[in-house]
């Protein structure tokens, strides 16, 4: 895992403004702007996962929030992960565990004097500064080590909070049920998906990582032609020379 990016080394014309999360962190905002910011983190995070990269830096000068929108979200310094199952599965948790440490740190205020071990060991005293909808998963990833994106428990949380409701209304005075669904007036689930909303999002900020990753799987199909190739040529050369 040798292969750094930084795409703050790169600069875009198509960039209207830019921040880096130090510097918004030091203006006016509340928990719900955390929470909106924390779940675009999620899932430019989850995006760079699928690319094959992971997170080098966590360090609020690495993290830009572009086009004064806390839905475009660009970490900076990149790198790339082994191609081996085991150890992505590894990297990526423990993206997930500095994430969620990183996030808790800035809704207690408490950012640079905080450490893994001590939050780990002191959870509910911090637990106090949270969310309460979001307080059963920062426990269950700081203390229990779980491995499950931000934006991947909201959406679960939102379908069986949904799907309560829906039994919960749904009955008839007759003990019957409706079969009337929860969706939007244009025939969309309200149960949505947010990487999907911000795909288009995080396609265009991490473009550089779209073209590495097609470099890599046009280098990965070309390989094992090059191989049959090199052995036939070997063959033809074998039979010519008996």
């Amino acid at each position: 895992m040798n292969k750094t990016i930084n795409l703050n080394s790169t600069k875009r014309a198509n960039t209207a403004s830019r921040i880096t999360l130090r510097d918004w962190l030091a203006g006016s905002f509340n928990n719900d702007d955390l929470e909106m910011l924390f779940t675009n983190m999620d899932s430019a995070m989850k995006y760079i996962h699928s690319k094959g990269y992971c997170i080098r830096s966590f360090n609020p000068k690495d993290i830009e929030i572009l086009n004064d929108s806390l839905k475009h979200i660009r970490f900076n310094s990149l790198m790339m992960m082994p191609d081996d199952f085991i150890s992505k599965k590894t990297i990526v948790k423990e993206d997930i565990g500095r994430s969620t440490f990183l996030q808790i740190g800035i809704y207690g205020r408490c950012l640079n004097c905080l450490n893994p071990d001590f939050l780990k060991s002191h959870f509910n005293d911090f637990a106090i500064f949270l969310p309460e909808n979001l307080t059963p998963y920062y426990r269950g990833v700081v203390e229990r080590g779980a491995s499950v994106y931000l934006g991947d428990y909201l959406n679960e949380k939102r379908k069986r909070d949904l799907e309560a409701l829906e039994r919960e209304v749904g009955e008839s005075m007759d003990g019957s049920t409706s079969t009337k669904h929860f969706v939007k007036s244009n025939g969309t689930s309200m149960i949505s998906d947010k990487d999907s909303m911000n795909a288009k999002v995080n396609d265009s900020i991490y473009k550089q990582l779209n073209s590495m990753s097609d470099a890599a799987f046009i280098s990965f199909l070309m390989i094992p032609t090059l191989v049959a190739i090199l052995g036939l040529i070997f063959a033809i050369v074998v039979i010519l020379s008996r």
